[in-house]
Protein backbone atom coordinates (compact mmCIF):
# COMPACT_ATOMS: atom_id res chain seq x y z
CA UNK A 1 0.00 0.00 0.00
CA UNK A 2 2.56 2.06 1.06
CA UNK A 3 4.53 1.82 -2.34
CA UNK A 4 1.28 2.24 -4.14
CA UNK A 5 1.09 5.78 -2.23
CA UNK A 6 4.51 6.75 -2.91
CA UNK A 7 3.59 5.98 -6.80
CA UNK A 8 1.06 8.31 -6.87
CA UNK A 9 2.99 10.90 -5.66
CA UNK A 10 6.17 10.23 -7.82
CA UNK A 11 3.83 10.59 -10.71
CA UNK A 12 2.29 13.55 -9.96
CA UNK A 13 5.95 15.74 -9.00
CA UNK A 14 6.82 14.07 -12.71
CA UNK A 15 3.65 15.86 -13.98
CA UNK A 16 4.57 18.83 -12.12
CA UNK A 17 7.91 18.65 -13.77
CA UNK A 18 6.55 17.96 -16.71
CA UNK A 19 3.83 20.32 -17.22
CA UNK A 20 1.94 17.30 -19.03
CA UNK A 21 -1.21 17.10 -17.03
CA UNK A 22 -3.82 15.22 -19.31
CA UNK A 23 -1.70 13.72 -21.69
CA UNK A 24 1.09 10.81 -21.58
CA UNK A 25 4.55 11.90 -20.74
CA UNK A 26 6.79 12.00 -24.25
CA UNK A 27 10.10 13.05 -22.80
CA UNK A 28 12.45 10.80 -20.85
CA UNK A 29 12.49 11.12 -17.57
CA UNK A 30 15.38 10.20 -14.78
CA UNK A 31 14.46 9.17 -11.39
CA UNK A 32 17.23 8.80 -8.37
CA UNK A 33 16.52 6.38 -5.64
CA UNK A 34 18.27 6.56 -2.52
CA UNK A 35 17.98 4.20 -0.20
CA UNK A 36 19.98 2.63 2.89
CA UNK A 37 19.87 -1.24 2.14
CA UNK A 38 20.62 -2.39 -1.08
CA UNK A 39 18.50 -5.44 -2.48
CA UNK A 40 21.16 -9.19 -3.85
CA UNK A 41 22.98 -8.40 -6.96
CA UNK A 42 20.84 -10.92 -8.78
CA UNK A 43 17.90 -8.80 -8.40
CA UNK A 44 19.92 -5.36 -10.03
CA UNK A 45 19.37 -3.92 -13.17
CA UNK A 46 22.91 -2.40 -14.59
CA UNK A 47 21.14 0.69 -12.82
CA UNK A 48 21.61 -1.04 -9.73
CA UNK A 49 18.22 -1.52 -9.67
CA UNK A 50 15.61 -3.92 -8.04
CA UNK A 51 14.67 -6.21 -11.42
CA UNK A 52 12.43 -8.84 -9.74
CA UNK A 53 11.69 -10.58 -6.11
CA UNK A 54 11.38 -7.38 -4.18
CA UNK A 55 6.82 -7.01 -4.02
CA UNK A 56 7.12 -3.36 -2.75
CA UNK A 57 9.80 -2.63 -5.53
CA UNK A 58 7.63 -3.97 -7.69
CA UNK A 59 4.08 -2.51 -6.66
CA UNK A 60 6.36 0.97 -7.16
CA UNK A 61 7.15 0.19 -10.87
CA UNK A 62 3.83 -1.15 -11.39
CA UNK A 63 2.03 1.83 -10.15
CA UNK A 64 4.29 4.37 -12.46
CA UNK A 65 3.45 2.50 -15.53
CA UNK A 66 0.01 2.74 -14.91
CA UNK A 67 0.27 6.13 -14.87
CA UNK A 68 2.69 6.23 -18.47
CA UNK A 69 5.63 6.32 -16.77
CA UNK A 70 7.70 2.76 -18.13
CA UNK A 71 11.46 1.69 -17.55
CA UNK A 72 12.94 1.59 -21.03
CA UNK A 73 10.47 3.77 -22.62
CA UNK A 74 10.40 7.31 -21.33
CA UNK A 75 11.28 6.36 -17.81
CA UNK A 76 14.95 5.59 -15.84
CA UNK A 77 15.54 4.53 -12.78
CA UNK A 78 19.04 5.06 -11.20
CA UNK A 79 19.71 3.61 -7.46
CA UNK A 80 22.08 4.14 -5.48
CA UNK A 81 22.67 2.65 -1.52
CA UNK A 82 24.65 3.58 1.54
CA UNK A 83 24.73 -0.07 2.57
CA UNK A 84 25.33 0.55 5.85
CA UNK A 85 27.47 3.46 5.95
CA UNK A 86 25.61 6.59 6.65
CA UNK A 87 28.66 8.80 5.44
CA UNK A 88 27.75 7.94 2.06
CA UNK A 89 24.83 9.49 1.66
CA UNK A 90 25.66 12.90 0.81
CA UNK A 91 28.21 11.94 -1.76
CA UNK A 92 25.48 9.51 -3.29
CA UNK A 93 23.38 12.39 -3.00
CA UNK A 94 25.63 14.57 -5.19
CA UNK A 95 26.06 12.03 -7.49
CA UNK A 96 22.29 11.07 -8.20
CA UNK A 97 21.89 15.25 -8.73
CA UNK A 98 25.05 15.08 -10.83
CA UNK A 99 23.30 12.53 -13.14
CA UNK A 100 20.44 15.76 -13.59
CA UNK A 101 17.86 13.47 -12.30
CA UNK A 102 14.37 15.40 -13.13
CA UNK A 103 13.28 13.37 -9.18
CA UNK A 104 15.13 12.24 -5.95
CA UNK A 105 13.45 9.67 -4.22
CA UNK A 106 15.21 9.49 -0.28
CA UNK A 107 14.23 6.78 1.51
CA UNK A 108 15.39 7.06 5.70
CA UNK A 109 15.73 10.86 7.70
CA UNK A 110 19.67 10.63 6.48
CA UNK A 111 19.10 9.44 2.94
CA UNK A 112 16.40 12.79 2.88
CA UNK A 113 19.01 15.54 4.50
CA UNK A 114 21.70 14.45 2.25
CA UNK A 115 18.97 15.08 -0.81
CA UNK A 116 18.10 18.57 0.85
CA UNK A 117 21.97 19.36 0.91
CA UNK A 118 22.79 18.21 -2.66
CA UNK A 119 20.27 20.83 -3.97
CA UNK A 120 17.73 22.87 -3.81
CA UNK A 121 16.03 22.87 -6.80
CA UNK A 122 15.31 18.92 -7.82
CA UNK A 123 12.11 17.93 -6.45
CA UNK A 124 12.27 15.38 -3.09
CA UNK A 125 10.29 12.63 -2.57
CA UNK A 126 10.93 11.70 1.57
CA UNK A 127 10.14 7.85 2.48
CA UNK A 128 10.73 6.09 5.70
CA UNK A 129 11.20 9.30 7.97
CA UNK A 130 9.67 9.99 11.26
CA UNK A 131 8.67 13.39 12.46
CA UNK A 132 10.13 15.14 9.80
CA UNK A 133 9.07 18.69 10.47
CA UNK A 134 10.47 17.99 14.31
CA UNK A 135 13.99 17.31 12.19
CA UNK A 136 13.98 20.22 10.14
CA UNK A 137 13.49 18.63 6.62
CA UNK A 138 10.27 20.60 6.11
CA UNK A 139 8.55 23.53 7.66
CA UNK A 140 5.04 21.73 8.80
CA UNK A 141 3.33 18.64 7.22
CA UNK A 142 0.33 20.48 6.07
CA UNK A 143 3.12 22.67 4.09
CA UNK A 144 6.62 21.39 3.67
CA UNK A 145 8.13 24.22 1.19
CA UNK A 146 11.09 23.82 -0.34
CA UNK A 147 11.70 20.94 -2.74
CA UNK A 148 10.70 18.42 -0.04
CA UNK A 149 7.48 16.31 -0.09
CA UNK A 150 6.38 12.23 0.23
CA UNK A 151 5.60 10.20 3.16
CA UNK A 152 6.08 10.65 6.70
CA UNK A 153 5.88 7.37 8.76
CA UNK A 154 4.91 9.64 11.82
CA UNK A 155 3.10 12.85 12.24
CA UNK A 156 4.97 13.81 15.02
CA UNK A 157 4.90 13.69 18.80
CA UNK A 158 1.50 14.70 18.69
CA UNK A 159 -0.03 11.71 16.84
CA UNK A 160 0.47 9.76 20.61
CA UNK A 161 -2.42 11.92 21.51
CA UNK A 162 -4.23 11.58 18.35
CA UNK A 163 -4.45 7.99 19.20
CA UNK A 164 -5.64 8.42 22.31
CA UNK A 165 -8.33 10.65 21.15
CA UNK A 166 -9.22 7.96 18.42
CA UNK A 167 -9.35 5.11 21.41
CA UNK A 168 -12.02 7.23 23.95
CA UNK A 169 -14.13 7.68 20.66
CA UNK A 170 -14.43 4.21 19.83
CA UNK A 171 -14.56 3.48 23.53
CA UNK A 172 -16.07 6.42 25.25
CA UNK A 173 -16.67 4.26 28.33
CA UNK A 174 -12.83 4.02 28.78
CA UNK A 175 -11.36 5.50 32.08
CA UNK A 176 -7.95 4.06 32.17
CA UNK A 177 -5.40 3.08 29.67
CA UNK A 178 -2.12 1.37 29.65
CA UNK A 179 0.59 2.62 27.23
CA UNK A 180 3.10 0.29 26.48
CA UNK A 181 6.36 0.97 24.70
CA UNK A 182 9.91 0.13 23.47
CA UNK A 183 11.69 2.92 24.79
CA UNK A 184 15.50 1.31 25.21
CA UNK A 185 16.76 4.69 25.71
CA UNK A 186 14.29 5.55 28.25
CA UNK A 187 13.77 9.50 26.30
CA UNK A 188 10.25 9.26 26.91
CA UNK A 189 9.89 12.15 24.57
CA UNK A 190 6.37 10.98 23.35
CA UNK A 191 5.17 10.91 27.25
CA UNK A 192 4.10 14.95 27.08
CA UNK A 193 1.66 14.52 24.77
CA UNK A 194 0.02 11.36 25.39
CA UNK A 195 -0.49 12.88 29.51
CA UNK A 196 -2.27 15.86 27.80
CA UNK A 197 -4.21 14.00 25.72
CA UNK A 198 -5.22 11.67 28.89
CA UNK A 199 -5.71 14.75 31.22
CA UNK A 200 -8.22 16.47 28.72
CA UNK A 201 -10.12 13.19 28.11
CA UNK A 202 -10.35 12.14 31.77
CA UNK A 203 -8.26 8.96 31.76
CA UNK A 204 -5.98 7.66 34.19
CA UNK A 205 -2.68 6.66 32.50
CA UNK A 206 -0.71 4.09 32.71
CA UNK A 207 3.01 4.09 30.71
CA UNK A 208 5.22 1.15 30.79
CA UNK A 209 8.53 1.80 29.18
CA UNK A 210 10.21 -1.81 28.24
CA UNK A 211 13.81 -1.82 27.55
CA UNK A 212 14.72 -5.33 27.61
CA UNK A 213 12.22 -8.58 26.52
CA UNK A 214 11.61 -10.02 29.89
CA UNK A 215 10.23 -6.84 31.19
CA UNK A 216 6.95 -7.88 28.97
CA UNK A 217 5.18 -10.15 31.58
CA UNK A 218 6.11 -8.05 34.55
CA UNK A 219 4.16 -4.87 32.52
CA UNK A 220 1.49 -6.94 31.26
CA UNK A 221 0.90 -8.39 34.91
CA UNK A 222 0.51 -5.36 36.18
CA UNK A 223 -1.66 -3.92 33.81
CA UNK A 224 -4.40 -6.43 34.71
CA UNK A 225 -4.34 -6.05 38.24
Amino acid sequence: MARAILAVTLALVLLAVSGSYGQQPANVYRLGFLEVAAPPASDRTPQNCPAKGDSYWQALVEGLRERGYVQGRNLVIECRYTEGQEERALTLAAELVNLNVDLLVAVSTRSVRAAKRATTTIPIVMVGVINPAGRGLVDSLARPGGNITGLSDDAGMGIFGKRLQLLKEAIPQASRVAVLTYDPQGERAFLPAVEAAASALHMTLQVHLIRQPEELESAFATMTK
